[in-house]
């Protein structure tokens, strides 16, 4: 054809005329296609980098690095927040120490108060309820829970009852120690015949649980075990627990730590006192002085309820 040489060298030329056409018509092929391809990635890594940013910024703009003047206004407004609750929990604390104050103050017109004119004390067999004597002491019942030495719940309820002699002594105790702003807690008193016998089944030792056959002090009505406890209910350090059968519960133990000791000392001093001696073998056991004046007595605790409730109106 015309115009075309197709020798060797021609064709050499004609290849070399087409791959010019073609860089003139595509001019992004081969390795100006590849930089193209690297232009493009990096936009949409920019473009993804500048609508992250966008986002978080949006979402967050608390965080550090977008705070600005916020980085130090921040930890002002935690120690700001921080004074605030300090503030509430002393004014609650405040508050708190009053209505214990109140208490304090309600519970002593209380002991003070006379009974109602047309409401007598209500005595039943000689027992009386302590807490119409003396509503400031501390009751809990230790037999009326599972959280003794049986792990068993021995009484019904917890009902304190004792001769009212006994009580009265008991209340003037409480009197006492309330000077020094401290509490009697009753740990037990009187204490009927059938639960005398499922403390016996436990533990039949002598030294520690009377036999019911003879009877304990308990069960005349006229035997406590207390402590004492402060003004926030919280009981004084003494030798031992309640119901510990060890030596250390013996007020003869040789090694009672000196704070124990001291309270210990105190307590029975209080009770001596007021009309109450201690036995050797447990330290929170108190009998009445005048124990060789009272029997034996049977009362259950249900019986004195009915009775309690059955008064006239």
């Amino acid at each position: 054809m015309p115009g075309i040489d197709k020798n060797k060298n021609g064709s050499a030329n004609y290849r070399e005329l087409q791959k010019s056409e073609a860089k003139e018509i595509y001019p992004y092929t081969s390795k100006n296609n590849s930089k193209r391809y690297k232009y493009v990635i990096l936009s949409l890594v920019v473009f993804v980098a500048v609508v992250w940013i966008g986002v978080i910024y949006t979402l967050s703009p608390d965080l550090s690095f977008f705070a600005g003047e916020n980085e130090t206004a921040k930890p002002v407004q935690l120690l700001k927040e921080n004074e605030e609750m300090r503030q509430m929990i002393n004014e609650l604390q405040d508050r708190n120490k009053k209505l214990k104050e109140e208490v304090i103050v309600l519970e002593e017109k209380l002991s003070t108060a006379s009974l109602d004119g047309e409401e007598e004390l209500f005595v039943y067999k000689d027992l009386v309820n302590l807490k119409d004597i003396d509503p400031t002491i501390v009751v809990e019942l230790r037999y009326a829970t599972e959280n003794n030495f049986t792990e068993q719940i021995i009484y019904p309820f917890e009902l304190c009852l004792l001769r009212k002699s006994t009580a009265e002594k008991l209340a003037a105790a409480q009197a006492e120690v309330r000077e020094d702003g401290l509490r009697l807690k009753v740990w037990d008193a009187y204490r009927p015949l059938e639960a005398q016998e499922k403390l016996w089944e436990v533990v039949s030792d002598p030294i520690y649980v009377a036999n019911p056959a003879i009877g304990s002090n308990h069960n005349r009505g006229a035997a406590v075990d207390v402590t004492l406890v402060d003004k926030d209910g919280k009981e004084l350090v003494m030798p031992t627990g309640f119901d510990d059968f060890s030596a250390q519960a013996s007020r003869n133990y040789p090694n009672i730590p000196e704070e124990a000791e001291k309270n210990m000392n105190y307590l029975t001093e209080v009770m001596i006192r007021n009309g109450f001696t201690p036995i050797h073998s447990e330290w929170w056991h108190y009998n009445d002085e005048d124990i060789q004046d009272y029997n034996l007595l049977d009362v259950s605790f249900e019986e004195f309820v009915e009775q309690y409730f059955s008064r006239k109106p």
